[in-house]
């Protein structure tokens, strides 16, 4: 398996991140969250939708949705963590003083 990549890019309040792996590439759309604990939301597929839609990474929602989570952080929001719901296809990136 070659080594993935996460771009994340920002156009107002709003953006993309792809996923990139091999022939696999796995947009997810992102808007920032304006809310006391959230910093920003990140709309993938569903879990319902994931194998059908991503043949390529089939069983792999889980280990994907985390990898989307850490490089967010490591790239964009150090400090904050991730919330994620796959069965709605949704990360929550969580301001760092919400925490504990």
């Amino acid at each position: 398996m070659a080594q993935a990549t996460v771009e994340i890019t920002q156009s107002g309040p709003a953006g993309q991140i792809i996923y990139r792996e091999d022939r696999i590439a796995i947009r997810f759309d992102w808007e920032f969250a304006g809310t006391e604990r959230a910093l920003a939301f990140v709309y993938g597929l569903p879990a319902r939708a994931w194998d059908e839609r991503h043949p390529g990474a089939r069983g792999r929602q889980s280990e994907i949705y985390d990898m989307v989570c850490a490089e967010i952080i490591r790239q964009k929001a150090q400090g904050s963590v991730c919330e994620i719901d796959l069965v709605g296809g949704v990360i929550t990136v969580m301001r760092p003083s919400s925490l504990g």
